[in-house]
């Protein structure tokens, strides 16, 4: 969903022959001309549609086990604050994770692929080890 908007804003908008054209009429004939030229041309492309396929399927297998960590946490012990406060946590990791990747990046010349393998696969090892988690400072680890 949010993927079609980013795809919609980044592109320019053609130009139009009447002066009179809504704006509406403007971005659906622009999704309507990008969704046949360059949709089509992306998936094409072997190694776009295996990042996107991996990156389908890196985002399920992350996110299911955080939405259900704080249950999880209480499962294990923790007290309900407790648990709940490690969502809190997590989002301030994660903001300031995105950025520092981001500028990891950058300063490896543009290795965003190798950020983002690396990435995945730390991502990986920490849900494997999420069973393995008993006391409140587990979780934080």
């Amino acid at each position: 969903k949010f993927g079609v908007f980013f795809i919609d804003v980044a592109l320019p908008v053609p130009a139009s022959p009447k002066a009179s054209t809504t704006v509406a009429s403007r971005g659906s004939r622009l999704w309507h001309k990008c969704a046949q030229n360059d949709v089509v041309y992306w998936f094409s492309d072997p190694i776009y549609a295996l990042l996107f396929a991996a990156l389908f399927v890196y985002l399920f297998g992350f996110s299911v086990p955080i939405t259900h960590l704080p249950q999880f946490a209480q499962d294990q012990g923790l007290d309900p604050s407790e648990a709940a406060a490690l969502m809190s946590i997590f989002g301030v990791v994660n903001a300031v994770g995105r950025i520092a990747f981001a500028h990891l990046g950058d300063l490896t010349g543009g290795a965003y692929f190798r950020v983002f393998m690396g990435t995945i696969l730390t991502n990986g090892l920490v849900i494997l080890a999420l069973p393995l988690c008993r006391a409140s400072w587990s979780f934080l680890a």
